[in-house]
């Protein structure tokens, strides 16, 4: 299965690399983008690198699946403004998608 970046007008989509901790780090750590979700803001830029690195492997053959993680960046200012995952489920012919905005982005049309 092919992968690749995504672009509209507004946004890039960049298929998530571990070099983009360094730029989603301090927007990942607002806790108010946490108030619904299960889980907490990354506890540093080293355990964010290697989080991204381990969603960065795509292919699941072990059960299955496809992980497709891009990172939200505007091309305006460059400024990296969230995530974008989806996960391709082969067997169920399933597709699940989910989105994280940046708290500093909300309400600027971003998701």
């Amino acid at each position: 299965m092919q992968f690749s970046d995504i672009e509209t007008k507004r946004l890039e989509l960049e298929l998530l690399e571990p070099r983009h901790a360094d730029a989603m780090f301090e927007g990942l750590n607002d806790k108010r983008a946490y108030s619904h979700l299960d889980e907490s803001p990354p506890e540093t830029v080293i355990v964010l690198r290697k989080r991204y690195s381990n969603l960065s492997i795509r292919e699941r053959l072990d059960i299955k699946q496809h992980w497709i993680n891009w990172v939200i960046k505007s091309k305006s200012d460059q400024n990296y403004l969230g995530y974008v995952q989806a996960t391709v489920k082969l067997e169920k012919q399933e597709l699940l998608v989910a989105y994280h905005v940046c708290p500093q982005f909300w309400r600027q049309g971003v998701a």
